[in-house]
């Protein structure tokens, strides 16, 4: 179980917290509470900021690389 929620992305702290909130569905968990539902909700949304940040700047650094590689070139 415990692999499953590591995979989805979440801390060890915040899965000790949320683990005994949490119900069997199938293949994954399910929170059985509201509020816990709504932290991992705001959790899901502060990874969806990280994520554009992180595609952000693997952009520019992508277009540090090609410009580089332009001015380089043979």
């Amino acid at each position: 179980m415990k692999t499953i929620d590591l995979a989805a992305g979440l801390n060890t702290d915040l899965i000790r917290e949320v683990l005994p909130c949490m119900a069997e569905e199938g293949a994954i968990l399910a929170p059985t509470r509201e509020e816990m539902a709504q932290d991992l909700s705001h959790e899901r949304e502060h990874m969806g900021r990280s994520i554009e940040q992180l595609q952000s700047a693997h952009a520019v650094l992508s277009s540090i690389i090609h410009a580089g590689e332009a001015m380089t070139a043979p």
